[in-house]
Formats: structure tokens, C-alpha cells, sequence
């Protein structure tokens, strides 16, 4: 939950935070950023707030401005707001909010930096200055915290991929179950409550076959001491290329939100009568099931896995920027190895199985085959190396907060989250 600050803000630093305590006040909003809007006097105090709620609603400028008139009065006259991205400068779902803060007469607009999307890119900007009003890029130091939140949308914008988040939880010696597959639970109540919050935070759980098959997980929002009431449900994406998992499975029931089942493309659909009947079925059974075809990572190779970039860029175009993969071994040694992954959110209990038998939380080995065996020899200067960004005590469990060095210039933020929470 946000919570308010305990004091009323007397800098740009104290407004910054402010302004990003809204924004995420809608866990999310894809495809479009979290935003949050403040209407501020000469005195810096706070006159309104507001934030964007999600595609097609008010944008967090309207929404303050509506609140202002609301609370306050009509005149906005010289008046500043401050705003965590660059007001939109297009006609989308919603007209310009850069013409509605020229028309309400507003002398100054503060952001942390220009927003990437080709339709907006500095052009907001611009009108504003056009029109008089000061535009200043000054978020100080919070203003990696602004990218932070929209980590998602601004890796979309920029490379037409959407953020991947692997969670995994082990034991101390990285085993995510027994050699039988049982796993549950592997950590405490308090880590499978921010699990929950890193499913409400993102736009879609990721998953495979092997993990639907063993667990038969829902994969929903349960707030509750005993996690048996879904409070809300998640949009799901699950990886089964042969289409072998049972329509009875929890994945599918719309109660716990929308599902994208990918498969193999190359399946021989006219050839092979019960693939046919599986896909009908799944359609007849399930009529909002999203069933995508999806090459496989390695032509001829009938072992080979669908190709996972392929599946980060549907996910991309269905307009879902901010992936949280649940997967097991073989999912997230898979996306390491593809180099996919942005962030790990990595659970440790305080345990050991002390088993070579029980599932590592990595493991290459799983792969059948003399080359596959070859590839997973590897050597200490052959290591993958991610920024270790925070560790925390949750429970009696550890947490540790990783990204890849691609965000090294994000890797302050989850330790200073608790600053806007």
C-alpha cells in the first residue's frame, strides 16, 4: 500500500517522491506508464494530487486538474505541477494533456525526463516552452527511482521487449524441490506475500509445461493468513508445445484471470487429427483462451524449445511490458541462457535438503543429449554475473534483489523503494 508522507514536502526532492507515491497507486497500467500528477503553489505545498488508472481513463494531469476544481476552486492560473513523465503531447484514448496544461494556464511543469515513445519524445516539451511555461527536468536524486516504476514501459518503448522478473525460491544448498517434485513450500508466509505483490505489480505470469504439471498452480492475487482467498485474478502465459496439458487445469479457468498458451507452429495441424481436436477443444472449452503459435528456438531439432525471444515479443505486442516468470528449472535456466532476464527476485530459506537428487533452481543438466551436456560444462570465467541490488530478511527467509548489468543505472532503487511505499 502507499502511504502518505509524514510531513507536508518542502523541496523538489520531497515533491518528487510524492509524485511517484500516485503513480503507483495503479498496480498496472500497461500498455501505457504509471504516472502520478501534483498541483503545487508557489510555496511548494501540495493543492491537488491525481493518477493515471489505466488505458482509456483519465491521465494523471486530468485527474489532478479535475481534483484541483473539485477541492480547491477553478483557477489554476500560475500554478506548477509536477509529473513523473513528460505530459503527452498526442491524440491516443485521450486528447493532449500538454494542451489541457496550456489551456489552464499553468507557468510551470516539472518531470524527471523526456518520455521515449515516438509520439511524444520531447514534443510535449516543446509545446509547453512554445506556450510560456518553464518545463524543468528536475527529479534530483529520485529521478532513477521515476525510471524504476516505468522499467517495464520504458524497456518496451526502447526495444520492443518487455521487462522480465525470474523469481525463485530455494533452500540454502538452490533447490526449488525434492527429488519427487514436492515443493510446496520451499519459504515462509512472508515471501509467499510478496509474491503475491510482484503478481499484482506485474501484467503477466509466465510459466511452463513442467510447472503446470507438477503443481497445478492458479497463479492469482490470495491476501489471506491461509492464501485461500483470491482477491484478484492474473493474466497468465503458459509454454506448452505439444499441447499436453489437461484442460481441467487451473491455468485455464477464466475465475483466475486470462490465459496465452503458446505452442509449437510447427505442430502438423492438417496431418495430425489429435492436435487438431486438442486446439478446438481448448477453444471450445475455454472461448477466452489466446492459443499462439510460436517457432522453435532451433529448426529440424525436434528436442529444441520454442524460441523464447519469440515469446518475450508476442508478449510485447499483446501490450504486456512487465513479466514475472514462476517457471521452474527448466524455464529459468532457459531464459539466463538466452539472456532474457532483467531482474531476479531470489527467495532463500533458511534449510537444506542436502539431496544431488532434488531439482536445482538452475540446472542445464536437465537437457538430454551429448551437446546439450557439452554446453552446460562451463567454467568460473564463464559465469553470469548480475548486480546484487538488495537484501532483505522477510520472515525467516532471505531476500535478494539482482538485475542485470544492463540496469546498472537502476541498481539503487529496490533498496530505496520503501522511500515512496
Amino acid at each position: 500500500m502507499v502511504k502518505a508522507l509524514d510531513r507536508e514536502p518542502d523541496s523538489w526532492s520531497d515533491l518528487a517522491l510524492a509524485c511517484l507515491a500516485e503513480a503507483i497507486k495503479a498496480d498496472s497500467v500497461s500498455p501505457n506508464p504509471r504516472v502520478g500528477a501534483l498541483i503545487v503553489d508557489d510555496q511548494r505545498q501540495i493543492l491537488a494530487r491525481g493518477y493515471h488508472r489505466g488505458p482509456g481513463k483519465d491521465h494523471a494531469e486530468v485527474d489532478a486538474v479535475k481534483n484541483y476544481r473539485r477541492e480547491v476552486g477553478q483557477d489554476l492560473t500560475g500554478k506548477t505541477i509536477v509529473v513523473n513523465l513528460e505530459p503527452c503531447s498526442h491524440f491516443g484514448r485521450t486528447p493532449p494533456c500538454c494542451d489541457l496544461l496550456i489551456e489552464q494556464g499553468f507557468s510551470k511543469v516539472i518531470i524527471p525526463f523526456a518520455d521515449p515513445y515516438h509520439q511524444v519524445a520531447g514534443r510535449g516539451i516543446d509545446k509547453l516552452r512554445a506556450s510560456g511555461v518553464q518545463v524543468l527536468e528536475d527529479f534530483g536524486k529520485y529521478k532513477d527511482l521515476a525510471a524504476w516504476i516505468n522499467r517495464g514501459f520504458l524497456k518496451a518503448v526502447r526495444q520492443k521487449k518487455p521487462w522480465l522478473t525470474l523469481k525463485m525460491a530455494t533452500t540454502l544448498d538452490g533447490k526449488i524441490a525434492d527429488r519427487f517434485g514436492g515443493s510446496r513450500y520451499v519459504t515462509g508466509s512472508g515471501a509467499r506475500e510478496q509474491v503475491m505483490d510482484l503478481r499484482q505489480s506485474h501484467d503477466c505470469v509466465l510459466v511452463g509445461k513442467r510447472t503446470v504439471l507438477l503443481d497445478d498452480p492458479r497463479l492469482d492475487v490470495r491476501r489471506t493468513n491461509d492464501m485461500s482467498i483470491v482477491e484478484s485474478g492474473t493474466c497468465k502465459a503458459v509454454i506448452d508445445a505439444r499441447l499436453e496439458i489437461e484442460l481441467s487445469a487451473n491455468v485455464f479457468d477464466p475465475r483466475f484471470g486470462p490465459t496465452f498458451l503458446f505452442y509449437d507452429r510447427a505442430l502438423k495441424m492438417d496431418q495430425d487429427q489429435s492436435v487438431r481436436e486438442k486446439l478446438l477443444e481448448r477453444k471450445k472449452r475455454h472461448p477466452d483462451l489466446k492459443c499462439l503459435g510460436v517457432d522453435k528456438a532451433t529448426a529440424q531439432n525436434e528436442d529444441s524449445e520454442l524460441d523464447l525471444n519469440k515469446i518475450m515479443s508476442c508478449l510485447y505486442d499483446l501490450g504486456l511490458y512487465q513479466i514475472l516468470c514462476e517457471g521452474g528449472s527448466r524455464l529459468a535456466t532457459s531464459l539466463l541462457e538466452a539472456d532474457l532476464v532483467d531482474q531476479i527476485v531470489w527467495f532463500v530459506a533458511p534449510t537444506l535438503i542436502m539431496d544431488a537428487r532434488a531439482l536445482s533452481v538452475v540446472a542445464p543438466d536437465l537437457h538430454t543429449g551429448a551437446k546439450n551436456e557439452a554446453r552446460a560444462i562451463r567454467s568460473i570465467d564463464q559465469v553470469q554475473r548480475f548486480i546484487n541490488c538488495n537484501v532483505a530478511k522477510v520472515g525467516q527467509d532471505t531476500r535478494i534483489d539482482l538485475l542485470s548489468g544492463a540496469h546498472a543505472d537502476l541498481a539503487d532503487c529496490p533498496g530505496r523503494l520503501h522511500l515512496i511505499k
